[in-house]
């Protein structure tokens, strides 16, 4: 699951640099195959990051769900604010918006220690979670 994390998170912020690139120097046409990816990348990350930092929380599954839960709509509220703060009429706010927060996810994953395939530690006592 991490290297899946590690792929998935690498592969969105390559998507976005060529969204950024898009947003500044084409039209629409340019811009749809980049943000597709964007979001299909989502779809890897967000479930495999998840699934790493419940894994771990076994005892307080719904807490720690709760708190994530939490934290990815304060995220995206942020975002959001920060996209129509920057404001334009064009793509490239939200593009750059896009790409810091999956450069930002890059840096916390390296920074995190868990690149390169490392799986959190589990308990003796309590089952393993796939």
């Amino acid at each position: 699951m991490a290297r899946m994390l590690e792929f998935g998170v690498r592969a969105l912020a390559a998507a976005s640099a060529l969204l950024v690139l898009a947003a500044l120097h084409g039209g629409l046409w340019w811009l749809l195959p980049p943000l597709f990816a964007f979001v299909a990348l989502l779809g890897l990350c967000m479930p495999n990051a998840l699934a790493l930092a419940m894994a771990t929380q076994v005892r307080r599954a719904g807490s720690a769900a709760a708190l994530i839960g939490t934290l990815q709509y304060g995220c995206a509220a942020a975002a959001g604010g920060l996209v129509a703060w920057l404001g334009g009429g064009s793509a490239v706010p939200m593009a750059s918006v896009m790409a810091g927060c999956a450069w930002t996810g890059l840096a916390l994953l390296r920074g995190s220690g868990r690149a390169g395939g490392g799986a959190p530690k589990q308990s003796p006592g309590r089952p393993k979670i796939a």
